[in-house]
Parts: structure tokens; C-alpha cells; sequence
């Protein structure tokens, strides 16, 4: 089992072949590292639980909701690996009391009884929590170091659209960036991602942004923290500036 907001890079066949070394009943991934700020100040909390984990011997002893100890914790990465028909059951029992939650109420009643084995991961990691960190985690990737660590140890694989390689017309100007096939530069782009099929027109401005696939920057655009979804148009001598601590995302198929 696994959340959908953490990208790495994982050989999955080694944790389950710790899990059955271990005789556990469940295993639980987790990281060493210090809690993002934007989960240890969200608005409400209940909605947006975190788990980190206390141990002796490798086995889980205590599971702390939402912590707000500081330094580096154990902090889970919401994996685990069951024996189905364990989790089945477990499962059911929670949910015949009200229970909602995996971590709370099937895990955190069960502790002294369960044996929970800890297995902890120590390669590249990117969690996303919120739009902020969206947009860092997207930026370290310019970074061929942590690109590398990403997408190099084990083959990764996605829906295939082949276009025509990307063209830089006379006078475009890209520096620091990860460009996708498909895409017409024209004018200057710099510190950016850009997704399948991205055009930027002449004279336009681009600076520090994520642009998915098929936005269009028309001619004389001057741009800067931005995040744009699917087929976004910003027309024609826009400005449009976010912060690096407050970047402006723009909605699929908006017109700006």
C-alpha cells in the first residue's frame, strides 16, 4: 500500500523480501528527515494527518500523529506491506467502530499486538505537500544530481506521445531548463520545465516556471513563478509574477 504524493525511485522487491526475512505482520517505510513546514502548519490538521514513528529494536512501539517535535524524525512514508487477508480483517473491525483512518484506527490500537518492522529508505525522495512544495521539488530536478538520482537507478514508465523534437527559433535564448518534445521556443526561457508541446512566443519572458503541456506564452509575455496546467494561454503582453515563496498557478484551459 502507498500514497501517490511521494516520487521515488524504489525497488519495491527489496522491501518485501525484508518484510518476509522478518516474519513481520506489517512493515512500515519511513525516511529520516526534519517535517516540511507547510504540513506542521496547516490549517487543519485532521484533514491533512502525518505519522511519525517511534522504535525499539526495528519494531514500532509508538506512532505519534502530527507531531511537532523538531530535528529529525521518523517519518513515515505511508507504505506498508500486509498480508492481505490480515488487512482485510483488520480493516472491517476498524470500520465497524467508526474507523476512518489506517494509521489511527487499524494500526495505533493494535501496536503491542502487531508486530510492525520498520524499513528505512535512503535514496532520493520528493514529497509533495502542498502547491509550494510542488514547485521546489520540480525545481531541485534542474539540478542534474537529483534528476539522476530520480529516473537513473530503475526504468520508469509513462504514456508515450511522440512529437517533433523541440525548435528554438532565431533569437530564443534557454538557460537552466528541462524542455520536452514538442515544444517552440521563440522567445527567452530560464530556470523552467516544460511539458509536451509548450510554445513561448517572440519577445516573451520566462523565468522560474512550470509549464504543462500545451500552454501557449504568446509573444511579449513577461512571466515569472508560475505553475500553469493543461493547455493554458496567457495572451499577448501579459505580466504575471508570482514569488519563490508564493508562486501563481493558473488553472487547465484558463485564458489569462
Amino acid at each position: 500500500m502507498s500514497d501517490a504524493n511521494i516520487a521515488f525511485n524504489f525497488d519495491f522487491k527489496a522491501l518485501l523480501k525484508a518484510h518476509i526475512d522478518s516474519g513481520a505482520d506489517v512493515t512500515a517505510v519511513y525516511t529520516k528527515e526534519h517535517l516540511p513546514a507547510s504540513i506542521r502548519k496547516s490549517d487543519d490538521l485532521r484533514k491533512a494527518m502525518y505519522y511519525t514513528l517511534d522504535f525499539a529494536d526495528n519494531r514500532v512501539n509508538k506512532i505519534h500523529i502530527n507531531s511537532q517535535e523538531t530535528g529529525v524524525q521518523n517519518y513515515s512514508m505511508n507504505i506498508y506491506v500486509f498480508d492481505r487477508e490480515a488487512l482485510i480483517k483488520m480493516v472491517n473491525e476498524a470500520s465497524i467502530g467508526g474507523g476512518v483512518y489506517l494509521e489511527r484506527d487499524v494500526l495505533l490500537p493494535r501496536l503491542s499486538e502487531l508486530n510492525i518492522q520498520g524499513y528505512e529508505y535512503t535514496e532520493y525522495i520528493a514529497r509533495i505537500t502542498d502547491l509550494k512544495s510542488y514547485f521546489d521539488e520540480n525545481m531541485r530536478l534542474l539540478d542534474n544530481a537529483n534528476l539522476s538520482a530520480l529516473f537513473e537507478k530503475n526504468s520508469i514508465y509513462t504514456k508515450i506521445r511522440d512529437d517533433n523534437p523541440t525548435r528554438y527559433v532565431n533569437g530564443a535564448s534557454a538557460k537552466n531548463v528541462m524542455v520536452a518534445d514538442g515544444c517552440v521556443i521563440e522567445g527567452e526561457i530560464e530556470n523552467c520545465i516544460l511539458f509536451r508541446g509548450v510554445k513561448i512566443g517572440k519577445g516573451a519572458k520566462v523565468r522560474n516556471a512550470i509549464l504543462m503541456q500545451d500552454t501557449v506564452i504568446e509573444p511579449g509575455v513577461d512571466a515569472e513563478y508560475i505553475i500553469t496546467d493543461k493547455k493554458v494561454t496567457v495572451t499577448e503582453g501579459k505580466e504575471l509574477k508570482g514569488t519563490d515563496t508564493f508562486p501563481i498557478f493558473v488553472a487547465k484551459r484558463q485564458v489569462v
